[in-house]
């Protein structure tokens, strides 16, 4: 448990408490619901959530969130891509390379930028060609809706992704009969959880431990740093980058 980690001064000091992105997340919340209320009780006094946040330098912040190209080979060293002992053994070194759902999901995310949910929702039809082009399509679908109508997009598929064998497993998934390209994250009995928040149980929060000179704050979705900054990078311009990351207007979003 976490109180038992902190007692046996497993986790450093700094990282105890929340973060101050997350707790100005959380006055903020508490300064919208204390304005409704005041619409119903005008004679609620106002309060001024704002004393009780703090600023964050964006860029700094991403900059410490992002994960370095050392930490990336790092995560794609690891069993899962390089060879465990089997389906009930992902995490151990072995000989067996299994392709499904934890092999792709990761590298779809590092090689796309795209938000965790957004690719573990995806359906088969989602994966589509058009003169000889392979691509995903980023959409509200049955299995979920998307972020806001930037978030709409179609990002073309690495030739990397290609050589590792995705598209000879999007056939054999269909060939199953399956609709979902990865079936094994949709939860299981009446839970709310979505197909992101599944791998992110099943597998991140066991992987993330082995991440070398891994900082609080960076999960899964710090990969997104990591490629708007490749793409700053390359100098390839900010329209483009939006266009495949699916944010909105010039500034860019999470």
């Amino acid at each position: 448990m976490s109180a038992d980690r902190v007692e046996n001064g497993d986790v450093p000091m700094d990282q105890i408490g929340l973060s101050t992105g997350t707790a100005n997340k959380h006055f903020n919340k508490l300064g919208q619901i204390h304005s409704f209320t005041r619409k119903a009780v005008p004679i609620a006094e106002p309060i001024d959530f704002g004393e009780f946040t703090a600023p964050i330098d964006k860029d700094e912040r991403e900059a410490r969130l992002r994960y370095t190209r050392e930490q990336g080979e790092a995560i794609f060293r690891l069993p899962p891509w390089t060879g465990c002992v089997g389906t009930e053994e992902r995490l151990k070194p072995g000989p067996k390379v299994i392709h499904d759902g934890l092999f792709y999901l990761l590298l779809l995310v590092w090689y796309t930028g795209a938000r965790r949910e957004e690719l573990a929702k995806l359906m088969l039809d989602d994966v589509e060609e058009r003169h000889g082009i392979e691509y995903l399509l980023i959409r509200p679908t049955i299995t979920g809706r998307i972020k806001n109508k930037s978030a709409r997009r179609v990002i073309v598929i690495a030739d990397e992704l290609i050589r590792l064998g995705f598209l000879r497993y999007v056939e054999a998934m269909r060939q199953a009969g399956e609709t979902l390209l990865f079936p094994e994250f949709v939860p299981g009995g009446d839970t709310k959880r979505k197909l992101g928040d599944v791998f992110y149980k099943l597998w991140w929060i066991y992987i993330a431990p082995s991440v070398p000179d891994r900082k609080r704050g960076q999960a899964m979705h710090s990969a997104r740093h990591t490629v708007s900054d490749e793409l700053k990078d390359q100098e390839v311009f900010i329209e483009f980058r939006n266009d495949l990351l699916g944010h909105k207007g010039t500034g860019g979003e999470a």
